[in-house]
C-alpha cells in the first residue's frame, strides 16, 4: 500500500501530544478542562518506499518521540 501512495505523498505530518499533568477524560477534554497540553507537529519527507528502510525510518521516529515525551514529562514538577 505504501508503494502505491509513495508517488502521491510528499510529506508526513507527525503529531505528538503530551498531557504533562494527567491525560484528561473525554468530557474533561471536550469541556476544556485541560490545564496544559504540550503539542508538537513536524513535517517529514515521505518515508522510504523500501519496506525495510521504511520500518527502520518508523522505528527511529518512534524512538525519537519516546525520548521527546520522556524529556517533556521530566520537566514537570511532581507533587508528593
Amino acid at each position: 500500500m505504501c508503494e502505491a501512495l509513495e508517488q502521491r505523498i510528499d510529506n508526513i505530518i507527525d503529531v505528538t501530544i503530551v498531557y504533562p499533568d494527567q491525560p484528561p477524560g473525554f468530557w474533561e477534554f471536550l469541556c476544556g478542562r485541560c490545564a496544559h497540553i504540550d503539542f508538537r507537529a513536524r513535517r517529514y519527507p515521505a518515508p522510504p518506499a523500501n519496506r525495510n528502510d521504511r520500518r527502520d525510518w518508523a522505528d527511529k521516529l518512534w524512538r525519537e518521540k519516546d525520548d521527546e515525551i520522556s524529556r517533556s514529562l521530566s520537566l514537570v514538577p511532581r507533587s508528593g
